[in-house]
């Protein structure tokens, strides 16, 4: 028999929240978040650490980035472009470094 409040038989305690699931009430809900928080955990302490950058195709395969460049009419390919003339232009530079100290 179904009461006729609506509610199903369960005892709601006066909070209007009681039909959501929480954490508590979800075991799964609770995992997944702690699994994204152990995940943003190890990715800050990685790319926090000194001198340490993400990798280019992390970076470009990152949706966000994807959104950015779509929005600024940027391509894959002008983005790799840039990056390595960027690189190209260190690494010159650190070969005339090399070079006067000696």
């Amino acid at each position: 028999m179904v009461p006729a409040s609506g509610d199903g038989g369960r005892d709601l305690g006066g909070r209007e929240d009681a039909g959501r699931l929480t954490p508590m009430s979800n075991p799964c809900a609770a995992n997944e978040e702690s699994h994204a928080m152990n995940e943003v955990a190890m990715m800050s302490r990685y790319y926090l650490s000194p001198r340490r950058e993400p990798q280019m195709d992390d970076v470009l395969s990152d949706p966000v980035v994807h959104l950015v460049m779509a929005r600024d009419g940027v391509t894959l390919d002008d983005m790799r472009d840039v990056v390595a003339s960027a690189r190209a232009r260190l690494l010159f530079r650190q070969m005339l470094a090399a070079e006067s100290s000696f």
